[in-house]
């Protein structure tokens, strides 16, 4: 029998009591910290103004809606490129969801490599587009506001949990939605700086060393 189980968000726990009848006196939440990456001053030369994605693209992670919102508003791939980042190559559907969408396959940029890569794109970034139907946490956002980068996430919960009110949400089920939220972004300059900065503080929030004495605390408790 389990005695006791750790969940990574409320959502997560709401999630582990609806659907497996857990009682809530045998669960707690104990939230991970902010991705450790290192500050880099690598520059990796990109001349163009661009959003980001970054992990893995497939199932539930739901990035052919970016590229669904892409193509309501041609605006948004003619002033901006979008950088993935991440070591899927793109899959046969998605370079047909380009070609049937008309999207300049040129404006859309694969890049894989290490953190030091990531923590540049990070920086440089117009933001983070985070389109996910379901996380546990999620961890790209919070990586980004430790780097200054602004996101833009679905309002999936646990996202929410880690967010807070320091991203542009939207829903993930809808591009027009996804699209009302970046002309929003793009044009509250003074809103943007204000997410920018309490998303800094937000993530350093989120350190392992809370995380370890959570743990500690309630290790010790279950035993006692």
């Amino acid at each position: 029998d389990i005695d006791h189980i750790i969940c990574s968000s409320k959502k997560t726990q709401d999630d582990l009591i609806n659907f497996y009848d857990v009682d809530l006196k045998n669960t707690s939440v104990i939230y991970q910290g902010t991705p450790n990456i290192s500050e880099s001053s690598l520059d990796l030369n990109i001349d163009f103004k661009y959003f980001l994605y970054v992990g893995s693209r497939k199932k539930y992670k739901n990035f052919k809606l970016i590229l669904k919102t892409f193509n309501l508003n041609k605006n948004f791939l003619g002033n901006f490129k979008l950088i993935c980042f991440g070591y899927e190559k793109f899959e046969k559907d998605e370079i047909e969801l380009m070609n049937k969408l008309n999207i300049n396959k040129d404006k859309i940029k694969l890049i894989s490599g290490n953190d030091e890569i990531l923590a540049s794109l990070y920086k440089n970034a117009e933001a983070l587009i985070y389109p996910s139907l379901n996380e546990g946490f999620g961890f790209p956002p919070l990586e980004a506001m430790k780097f200054g980068c602004p996101v833009i996430a679905s309002n999936n919960l646990a996202i929410q949990e880690a967010v807070g009110n320091c991203g542009f949400y939207f829903d993930p089920r809808d591009e027009k939605n996804l699209a009302n939220t970046l002309e929003k972004f793009l044009n509250s300059k003074d809103e943007r700086e204000l997410k920018k900065k309490d998303g800094f503080q937000r993530a350093n929030l989120f350190n392992w060393d809370k995380t370890s004495q959570d743990l500690l605390k309630l290790y010790k408790k279950i035993l006692s």
